[in-house]
């Protein structure tokens, strides 16, 4: 990991990290975590994005990830998401440019950070 890499995990107090659901990503979660425990940020989870429910592959990888990372693996799915993908296009929010479910679950993520972030406060 680079230096500057270090230092931005250094100026953060928590790190939550998006994961697409392919073997080299799920596999390299645990790498991940490595380098954040060695920096003073804490780990706050991982997140699936660019989720495609009708892939039977991806449903399989979604277990996999599921049982290998449990309650690391925060409960909101990004989905993949065309709105998504064309609002960086007109450098729009993906709400802005399509107020649709796929983007709604950006605030329900949101959401669910902040939980962790406040129940992590709360117990530490």
């Amino acid at each position: 990991m680079d230096e500057e890499t270090k230092s931005i995990l250094n100026i953060c107090d928590y790190i939550f990290v998006p994961m697409e659901l392919g073997k080299f990503s799920v596999e390299g979660l645990t790498n991940v975590q490595k380098e954040i425990s060695q920096s003073t940020a804490k780990f706050g989870g991982a997140f699936i994005c660019k989720y495609n429910k009708k892939t039977q592959g991806i449903k399989d990888m979604l277990e996999w990830a599921k049982e290998s990372y449990q309650k690391q693996l925060l409960n909101t799915i990004i989905p993949s998401s065309f709105a998504i993908q064309n609002s960086l296009n007109y450098d729009l929010t993906a709400s802005e440019y399509m107020n649709n479910t796929s983007t709604m679950k950006y605030a329900d993520l949101a959401e669910e950070v902040l939980e962790i972030i406040q129940k992590e406060k709360n117990n530490g």
